[in-house]
C-alpha cells in the first residue's frame, strides 16, 4: 500500500476498509520494511483480504488564457457558438430518437408450478430409504 516511510505517516488516522466490509485505522508507521504500518480493525481480517485506503490528492490544474481579440463582427453585434437545438432548428431536423432507449411494455408468461399433487400419496409410493428418513423427521421428499 505504501513505499516508505514518509507515506505511512502521511496517512496515520486515515480510515480502511476491507473489500469483506471491515472497517479500520492506520495507526502507525513500521520501521522494518518500508512501507509496512500497524492498524487496528473491527473484526478478524483475513489473508486473503484486500484492504483499500480511499483518499483524495489535490491535483493543480494549468490555468489557459487565450484573449478574444475582435468579438464584433461586421454588423457590431456579438454572437457565440450555438447550441445543438439551435443548429437542429436551423436546419429543421428532429432529435434523433434511439429505438433501444425507448419503453417497451413487458411481456411475462404465467409460470406453471410442477409439484405432486399429494405429498402423502407421495410418501406412500416412494419406497427409498431415504423417503423414510425424511417420512420420521415428517418432511415430504417430492416438493
Amino acid at each position: 500500500m505504501f513505499s516508505s516511510i514518509l507515506e505511512v505517516s502521511k496517512f496515520e488516522g486515515a480510515m480502511i476498509k476491507t473489500v469483506s466490509g471491515i472497517r479500520g485505522q492506520v495507526k502507525r508507521a513500521l520501521s522494518a520494511p518500508p512501507g509496512a504500518f500497524r492498524a487496528s480493525f473491527e473484526d478478524k481480517i483475513q489473508i486473503s483480504d484486500i484492504v483499500f485506503l480511499r483518499c483524495w490528492v489535490s491535483v493543480d490544474i494549468p490555468k489557459f488564457y487565450t484573449p478574444v481579440i475582435n468579438l464584433l463582427t461586421s454588423d457590431k453585434t456579438w454572437s457565440g457558438m450555438r447550441t445543438v437545438a439551435e443548429l437542429r432548428r436551423e436546419k429543421g431536423e428532429t432529435i434523433p430518437i434511439k429505438q433501444d432507449s425507448l419503453y417497451k411494455d413487458i411481456e411475462r408468461q404465467t409460470k406453471v408450478s410442477n409439484h405432486c399433487g399429494s405429498p402423502n400419496l407421495c410418501r406412500r409410493t416412494c419406497r427409498s430409504k431415504r423417503n423414510r428418513k425424511s417420512r420420521i423427521r415428517g418432511r415430504s421428499s417430492c416438493t
